[in-house]
């Protein structure tokens, strides 16, 4: 209705642009966000920054170019924890998993209340076979999140290469993306990085 009432109204666009993620119709997410982005929106947590929400909706499409521009053009500081945690959210998507680590771990003293900075934490470690820190981080998850399969999942993946004492096997790709909610796309097999 809102869309049929007033298109291109900020609230609209705000709207169509969660409402499209929600439904992991990233590409319409990303065209939302991108009109906000030009029409100079300004840079509100209703829910999320329109520089931030195109960049999500960019690196859950598995537009990498797109959401890195995104993210240098975005209207908020340079040291600004939610920019800095889509920067590492990036470098996970990109398979750079010690980058997203190291551009995560700084984060945990100013974002400690928000679950999905343990979930990519614990992901980045447990695909550099740090896994007591991938178990710590993932259990922290876990407790704020129990509902969350692919995350017990992940955790039950880190604590049984640790009890084998199997730190020299890669853990499988598709489970590191899919249980951060990422599609699953050939590029998503290539060997980890």
């Amino acid at each position: 209705q809102a869309i049929a009432i007033e298109p291109n109204a900020a609230a609209t666009l705000r709207l169509s642009g969660e409402y499209h993620y929600a439904t992991r119709e990233f590409t319409e997410s990303a065209a939302a966000y991108e009109k906000l982005v030009a029409a100079g929106a300004p840079e509100r947590f209703d829910p999320l920054p329109p520089s931030l929400g195109l960049a999500r909706a960019r690196i859950y499409s598995r537009d990498l170019v797109g959401a890195a521009a995104a993210l240098d053009h975005a209207r908020l500081p340079g040291d600004d924890p939610n920019l800095l945690y889509y920067r590492a959210l990036l470098a996970y998507r990109s398979g750079d998993f010690l980058r997203a680590a190291s551009l995560a771990e700084p984060l945990v003293s100013s974002m400690g209340d928000f679950p999905p900075l343990y979930l990519l934490l614990g992901g980045a470690a447990l695909a550099n076979l740090y896994l007591e820190t991938a178990r710590h981080y993932l259990e922290r998850y876990v407790a704020a999140v129990p509902s969350d399969r692919l995350a017990r999942d992940l955790l039950a993946t880190a604590i049984e290469l640790a009890a084998r004492g199997d730190g020299a096997k890669p853990v499988d790709r598709e489970q590191l993306f899919s249980a951060l909610g990422f599609p699953i796309t050939p590029a998503d097999a290539a060997p980890p990085r």
